[in-house]
């Protein structure tokens, strides 16, 4: 789960985090799915809700840590330089034999200067960004995701008194990268400027000036370093440097403790010597300002340069400074010096010698060795905890609703634990790993066994229990386990016991025996068809071109990608992707970056998963788009020219470079009738070359053709087989990547009753439009705008950002009766108001979830989790598409950002990915891989495809797998789609009359472009239409940001509904507009804006069997709370699969042991709201 947005509790994300790590060792080590017991105890589940937290709390006792990891070759280096420390240090003790009384005088002297601080308890006041655990020390802990740039005011409440001075100590801490103190990469931290304000009982607030400033931690003036370096500009005018820059009002200066690696991470503390002492009063708040603004230019966890962890105290002492002394070094020294131990006085000794004046030289010395200290690499690790953390069993597995204490303790349907073993990880990791265990060993090798047959020995390997289908083989299940146990639990002698078998040397060929014995092939009657990952394929076409770059380890790979998609609308926020360069792009598919939502589109549409849940069986789909992926990627077009130059360089005539294609290519030789296809169509481009109607220069590139060892007339003459190779690469997919998936996932299918919608198109307000501007009109909130609400209204309230201050807000713009109803409407609303008649208004809508991220996960999947499908996506595993030539399910973005849960909000999650929507643009290609290669013509692109498919119909009739008709039948449909989708998307071609309707210029991308081409999309079969608008955050500018968006959108809905009720369509379309939630009746930011409110929001709904007129349910007065028929989310979805024709509880999808739907278990049908 991701969700760093106001409110959001730090701790939520930690619990998630056990609940992914319980999830992935259920499934990949115990064979056992734990998501059920998660909750609740299931009648048919063995692992019961007490031993899931039996379970989570060996893991719940540790710090999630970056800690800094160092080759061999560093950590000699590392040796050698403590050993030279020492041995300087041992000469200054040798040169200096009262160097003992020396250190207990000068400990005398020290003890007792230091200076008496009172820390003050903060909480945070005002900013956004970072989230925060106030610990028992009274630190503040800095969690969450962080920006590159912070302002945070912290306030508290001091004892009386007259205070002359502020410490602001920076602490290490596990959790932090290195320990800290601070969240760079190195553990440090910037202190722009510091700040100081005290607000009086009365409510009068003034700034404090600042006199001086001192720290423990003085480092000379100099640029920015990398990573912190804002590269977006020609110069960055910022510097760090001593603690002066961090009262000095200037925002391109800071104190900055970034030393070298061998001294950086340790505590450090600044003093801040007020102009003249305050006098606080009782119940006067003093508000710390930490101006953070030295980070990079991008926010991500490499260029962050925070506070990691921080403690605020105040002390009456005239003029004080910092103690120089490191806390652990006071600490000794203010100890009896008979109770100091020999590690104590050797801490000692290493920072009194830094103060002997006499003892320069042999510092300078010690500072250059440890100068030299590597910079090792950082490395996410979990430690345990120095004080246990205490767990408790969590009702419904929300960590809001602890319960009984729970000890940590193993399954007991299991093997059980030694009575000697320890409650830590290490314990538990023994357990796991123990041959005691029934389904360790059995797991695994059934993983292994699924990667080379396709389907494991258990069908479902993260399941092996009583509800899961029996094994296949279950005594070749149980011998593979004990020799895989045998060999040390060693995996090459197990991988080597399966390629060396008879089960797996076998042939694929399908018989009429194989049919009538073993249809499924359950047996292995014959060889499995099993189509390779998605890497593999990119890897196949890397390693047939000669491009492959195998070499192991390095950097992340960036191969060419569509950065339309890193990029608003398409993505909430801009993804960093540096291209890269060389030989690197070739590297494996293993190394290519992916992020957690968001994977690189060539591997996804191969079925390549996201990291939104552990995946231990991927789907495997046969889709159109896969076939437009090998035929016009920039990658793999580029596989095919240099496989063609490959063929083209030998000369031993066509038969002989066509054989070496197919070896290339399939790993065998043609038969006769395949060679004779080649050579036909070889014939047919040469043809094309003669005759002018190929350009064939164009094809391979200017540089090639250009080029001294491949001369044009040549290549004119050969680069048939060229194109011939190109060809290969799309039997590449067939012959050897076959798969056994369903025949066709989309096609048409019946739902469980007859339906009133047979087509939905979703319109996404994203973002949280405010229901007070548009359809809940409040005369009392306009009566009390700018006052405080009740107290009782907000007992228990979650809030992301407004404060129990928050005043009262009245709508901004007025409100006029409209339709037959009389339904008040805003005047922003002039077009929708019209034909209020058509539409189902419900206003009693409710969700879980007050941020953006899980509110829309919460809306579109069932589940505030990443991971499930969409509610397209499960209407298309449910309906099919009435589309032959166009996507199921299809997406488009507008708006200033994208969706804040990203692609998910669109996502198949554990569906076959087939059922994804997929993102169209209405500028350039609607589709990914839509258009031909430079050079190649629609004639010749349908001539490839003739003769893939031809060689693809007689390896049908000679293996006779069903998959292969599947695929024929993509790659007809891709050459299609080639054709159709452009046509889908071009609106220039609709009337005047229709263009004026909607408010669309052709030329220019739109929402209410986007509205016309749902229509036009639903008229050509097309399942479902996502439109997602991600603008409507109004937590400041409401009233200037509102009039926009409704602008940009009123026009286009109200449009569409007119249209499709025009054209007959309206009855069978089911058309919905929402957003995640809505907006709280108190303000936000300053007197314009509002803040996220789960309790109450409208929603419209046209068409596809609603009610038309309906005005549905009621909020209290000031619009808080529903009083009147609430609609959940889940009651929602509930009522819309109705709609569609499915009972919601019926229609599911077995994953993980457990059948899943899109309401989970909750919802229900809300019958009012259909006719």
């Amino acid at each position: 789960m991701v969700n760093e947005e106001g409110g959001a509790d730090p701790e939520q994300f930690r619990v998630e985090g056990l609940f992914d790590r319980m999830d992935a060792i259920g499934k990949a080590m115990l064979g056992v799915t734990t998501q059920c017991a998660q909750c609740h105890t299931h009648k048919f589940d063995p692992l019961t809700h007490e031993d899931y937290f039996g379970l989570y709390a060996y893991l719940n006792n540790v710090h999630e840590a970056t800690i800094a990891v160092y080759t061999d070759e560093e950590q000699t280096e590392i040796e050698r330089i403590h050993a030279q420390v020492n041995a300087i240090e041992e000469e200054l003790k040798a040169a200096t034999p009262d160097w003992r009384e020396r250190l207990s005088e000068w400990a005398k002297q020290t003890r007792g200067d230091e200076v008496a601080w009172q820390a003050v308890k903060v909480e945070r006041e005002n900013f956004t960004g970072e989230k925060f655990s106030y610990l028992d020390d009274l630190s503040v802990l800095s969690q969450g995701m962080t920006g590159t740039q912070l302002t945070a005011d912290m306030a508290g409440k001091p004892a009386p008194g007259r205070y002359a001075a502020v410490r602001v100590e920076f602490l290490t801490h596990p959790s932090l990268p290195r320990g800290g103190p601070g969240r760079s990469i190195y553990g440090t931290h910037a202190l722009t400027e510091f700040r100081c304000f005290y607000t009086s009982p009365s409510g009068e607030r003034r700034q404090l000036k600042i006199a001086s400033a001192s720290s423990d931690r003085e480092l000379p003036d100099r640029e920015m370093e990398h990573p912190f370096v804002d590269t977006t500009k020609p110069t960055d005018p910022r510097r760090v440097g001593p603690i002066a820059y961090a009262i000095d009002e200037d925002l391109n200066t800071g104190w900055h403790t970034k030393s070298g690696p061998a001294d950086r991470n340790r505590d450090c503390k600044a003093v801040f010597v007020l102009a003249e002492p305050i006098e606080i009063e009782e119940g006067g708040v003093l508000t710390f300002r930490l101006k953070q603004d030295h980070g990079g230019w991008n926010a991500n966890d490499t260029q962050t340069n925070m506070a990691g962890r921080y403690r605020f105290s105040v002390t009456k002492a005239p003029a004080p400074v910092a103690d120089p002394l490191p806390r652990s070094v006071r600490d000794i020294v203010n100890r009896d010096e008979a109770s100091w131990s020999r590690s104590d006085v050797a801490e000692l000794f290493g920072y009194w010698r830094t103060t002997q004046a006499d003892w320069l030289a042999p510092n300078e010395r010690i500072a250059a060795a440890l100068a030299e200290y590597p910079e090792g690499v950082n490395q996410c690790v979990v430690i345990e905890r120095e004080e246990p953390r205490v767990t408790h069993l969590l009702q419904r597995g929300d960590f809001l609703k602890p319960g009984d204490v729970i000890e940590p303790h193993t399954p007991t349907f299991l093997h059980p634990q030694p009575a000697d073993s320890p409650s830590t990880r290490l314990g538990l990791a023994r357990w796991v790993a123990s041959r005691d265990s029934p389904t360790t060993s059995r797991a695994f090798v059934n993983r292994v066994w699924q990667a080379y047959f396709g389907t494991g020995i258990v069908e479902t390997p993260e399941d092996l229990g009583s509800q899961a289908p029996p094994p296949s083989h279950p005594e070749l299940l149980d011998w593979l386990a004990v020799e895989f146990m045998d060999s040390g639990w060693r995996q090459k002698p197990l991988h080597r016991r399966i390629v060396l078998s008879a089960a797996y040397q076998q042939s694929s060929r399908v018989t009429n025996e194989h049919r009538e014995c073993d249809p499924s092939n359950r047996w292995l009657a014959r060889a499995p068809r099993l189509r390779v990952g998605a890497e593999s394929v990119r890897d196949i076409a890397l390693a047939t071109s000669g491009l492959l770059e195998d070499r192991v380890g390095g950097p992340t790979v960036y191969p060419l990608t569509p950065m339309f998609l890193l990029e608003p609308p398409a993505s909430y926020g801009k993804k960093p992707w540096d291209l890269s360069k060389g030989s690197e792009r070739y590297r494996r598919s293993l190394y290519v970056q992916k992020y957690r939502t968001s994977v690189h589109p060539p591997l996804q549409l191969f079925d390549a998963p996201n990291g939104a849940v552990s995946c231990v069986r991927r789907n495997r789909s046969n889709t159109p788009l896969q076939a437009l992926t090998l035929l016009n990627e920039e990658q793999f077009v580029e596989c095919s020219r240099e496989m063609a130059e490959r063929v083209i360089a030998m000369d031993e005539g066509d038969e002989a470079r066509i054989e070496t294609a197919f070896l290339l290519c399939v790993g065998r030789k043609p038969r006769a009738e395949e060679l004779t296809v080649v050579l036909d169509y070889l014939q047919s481009v040469r043809s094309g070359i003669d005759a002018g109607a190929i350009d064939a220069v164009a094809i391979v590139g200017d540089e090639a053709a250009a080029s001294d060892t491949v001369s044009r007339r040549w290549f004119l003459q050969q680069c048939g087989v060229g194109l011939g190779a190109i060809a290969l690469q799309g039997l590449m997919a067939n012959d050897t990547l076959g798969a056994t998936a369903a025949a066709d996932p989309l096609a048409p299918k019946a739902p469980h009753f007859a339906p009133r919608a047979k087509n939905v198109i979703l319109l996404f307000m994203g973002g949280g439009p405010s229901q007070f501007e548009m359809w809940d009109y409040k005369p009392a909130l306009l009566k009390h705008d700018g006052q405080l609400p009740p107290a009782e209204l907000l007992e228990g309230y979650r809030a992301a950002f407004i404060n129990p201050q928050s005043k009262l807000l009245g709508p901004r713009y007025k409100f006029a009766p409209a339709g037959g109803s009389g339904l008040m409407v805003s005047e922003l609303l002039p077009h929708t108001s019209k034909m209020l008649d058509d539409l189902c208004v419900v206003r009693s809508a409710k969700t879980d979830a007050f941020n953006h991220a899980p509110a829309q996960l919460l809306m579109q999947t069932g589940s505030q989790q990443f991971g499930r499908p969409s509610f397209g996506a499960w209407t298309t595993y449910g309906l099919g598409s009435e589309s032959r030539d166009l996507p199921a399910f299809v997406v488009f973005n507008s708006g200033k950002n994208g969706p804040s849960a990203g692609t998910a909000n669109w996502g198949s999650g554990f569906l076959p990915t087939v059922h994804a929507g997929v993102e169209f643009r209405t500028v350039g290609d609607p589709v990914l891989y839509l258009s031909n290669p430079e050079g190649v013509t629609s004639e010749l692109q349908q001539s490839t495809v003739n003769t893939v498919n031809a060689l693809n119909r007689q390896n049908l009739d000679l293996v006779g797998d069903a998959e292969i008709a599947t695929r024929i039948n993509s790659y007809e449909m891709a050459y299609r789609m080639q054709a159709s989708a452009p046509e889908a998307v071009g609106v220039a071609s609709e009337s005047q009359h229709v263009l004026d309707l909607y408010g669309v210029d052709p030329a220019k991308p739109s929402f209410a472009k986007n509205c016309l081409l749902a229509r036009r999309l639903v008229e050509r079969g097309v399942r479902f239409v996502q439109l997602f608008h991600e603008s409507w955050d109004q937590h400041g500018d409401l009233k200037k940001d509102i009039v926009k968006n409704c602008a940009d959108t009123d026009q286009g809905c109200a449009a569409l509904v007119t249209d499709l009720k025009q054209r007959g369509l309206l009855d069978e379309t089911l058309v919905i507009w929402c957003g995640e939630f809505g907006r709280t009746p108190m303000v936000e930011g300053g007197d314009d804006g509002r803040d996220h409110h789960p309790n109450a929001f409208t929603i419209w709904m046209a068409g596809g069997g609603v009610k038309p007129g309906l005005v549905y349910g009621a909020t209290d007065e000031l619009g808080f709370n529903v009083t009147e028929n609430p609609v959940h989310v889940h009651d929602l979805q509930a009522t819309l699969l109705q709609l569609l024709g499915f009972d919601h509880k019926q229609l599911t999808y077995r994953f993980q042991g457990r059948d899943f739907r899109l309401t989970d278990v909750h919802g229900e049908v809300v019958h009012d709201l259909i006719a």
